[in-house]
Formats: C-alpha cells, sequence, structure tokens
C-alpha cells in the first residue's frame, strides 16, 4: 500500500509525483483516503497475516526501464532495498498498520526485509542475534505507535 500507493523509486522526491496547483497535498490526501477505505471495507476475518515492509528512498531515481535482468524499477527496489521498520526507511509503515488494525484485525504480524543497504548492495549480517533483536525493537515500536488503532 504505501509502496504502491505513495512512493515511487523512479522520482528524486521518492513519492508518487502528480500534477495539479498541490501535488503533495493531493497524494496524501489521496493516500489517507485509500487507508480509511481499508479501515473500514475490509473484514478482519479476511485478513491473515499482515506482512510489513518499508524500503529505502534511492538515492538516486531508479531507471524507469528494466534492468539487464528484467527486473523493472519497483522489483529493484524490493528486491535489496528493503529495510527492518524504522532503521533508514520512509513508508509510511506505522499508517498502514494502523488501518489494518482498524479493519478489527489482531492476528499475525510479519516483516519482510531484503536489506542490500541505502546503496541495495549486498550485505553481509555476521550477527544475526544482535539483528534479530533489533527487528524486535522495530516490531514493538510499531505496535507501540499504531496501537491507538
Amino acid at each position: 500500500t504505501g509502496g504502491g500507493e505513495w512512493a515511487d523509486p523512479t522520482t528524486s522526491s521518492g513519492l508518487i509525483e502528480l500534477s495539479g496547483s498541490n501535488p503533495r497535498q493531493t497524494l496524501e490526501e489521496r493516500f489517507r483516503a485509500s487507508l480509511k477505505e481499508l479501515g473500514k471495507t475490509i473484514p478482519a476475518e479476511k485478513i491473515y497475516i499482515l506482512q510489513i515492509s518499508d524500503a529505502y528512498k534511492p538515492r538516486e531515481p531508479l531507471a524507469a526501464e528494466a534492468d539487464g535482468q528484467g527486473l523493472r524499477p519497483r522489483g529493484r527496489w524490493s528486491s535489496c532495498l528493503r529495510p527492518v521498520p524504522f532503521d533508514g526507511g520512509y513508508l509510511p509503515v506505522v499508517e498502514v498498520a494502523k488501518a489494518v488494525l482498524e479493519t478489527g484485525f489482531r492476528g499475525w504480524f510479519s516483516m519482510e526485509v531484503f536489506d542490500g543497504g541505502p546503496e541495495g548492495k549486498d550485505q553481509e549480517w555476521k550477527d544475526m542475534g544482535a539483528y534479530a533483536k533489533k527487528a524486535m525493537k522495530a516490531h514493538e515500536r510499531l505496535l507501540e505507535e499504531a496501537a491507538d488503532a
């Protein structure tokens, strides 16, 4: 939702760029309306798991065409620029979680991370225990910040 309706890795702002007199405000209004609709129309029992992903804003916009492996920009963004929430990403993960909780959902949360660092290059995580603790703290923070739903 945040990555598809709000963010865009091919723009310098990292956001979907609309035309008009106040495109940022329009984007924010559309996104809030979409989240509100999600919270009011999706039955909680139809949600089996909430998978949260954050993303780094690319330092340089990703090229709009497919790369040598055939990956289009969102595929490249998704494959290596997805940190643990609150660890350098910029997607509105709290707002999305709140919208899902507005449905009445109180099930499992999952975090999907493909963290190649802000440059999207492979990283070697030598201390997986510390990384898991960092991810757990991020999960606890997400739950805490979304709890007022």
